[in-house]
């Protein structure tokens, strides 16, 4: 999505849709990175949009007013590239105005395969917090996956 600053979701989705068009001119990699509130509702993840306190009324708002994780890997496949890379750096615990609707605020992410990087990361913010904060992993990998060094 390039170095634009997305902060509301109607820009969210606008950057969305000139992805998707990215990724249908080159079949390569798919990297997408978010970094906010992320909330799971029925098993979803959504992504917070920063304007969220405005549009988000009540938990139904969630499917038309927060990005659905699903919607943006959707987008990805649908675009035909090879590898697909979703990194949501994404607190877990929602906004507060969010967490008031259901004791079910958190964002759960299954554990999957931990590649040596990944390992690190999750050390890192295991030291940072003093064990309070443990990022999740996921993934879909069916072939080794490693990014070419670029000297």
């Amino acid at each position: 999505m390039g170095n634009a600053e997305y902060q509301g979701y109607a820009q969210m989705e606008d950057a969305i849709f000139e992805f998707y068009d990215k990724l249908t001119e080159n079949k390569g990699v798919g990297l997408f990175y978010f970094a906010g509130h992320g909330v799971q509702h029925d098993g979803e993840s959504y992504l917070i949009p920063v304007d969220a306190k405005r549009l988000l009324k009540n938990i139904r708002h969630l499917r038309t007013k927060a990005m659905s994780a699903t919607y943006i890997l959707d987008t990805m496949k649908a675009a035909g590239t090879q590898v697909n890379l979703l990194i949501l750096d994404a607190c877990r615990n929602a906004p507060s105005f969010v967490r008031s609707w259901s004791s079910r605020g958190e964002m759960d992410m299954p554990l999957g395969l931990d590649y040596l990087m990944l390992k690190k990361v999750r050390r890192g913010v295991l030291n940072e917090t003093d064990g309070k904060q443990s990022p999740g992993y996921y993934d879909e990998l069916t072939e080794d996956f490693c990014f070419q060094s670029c000297r």
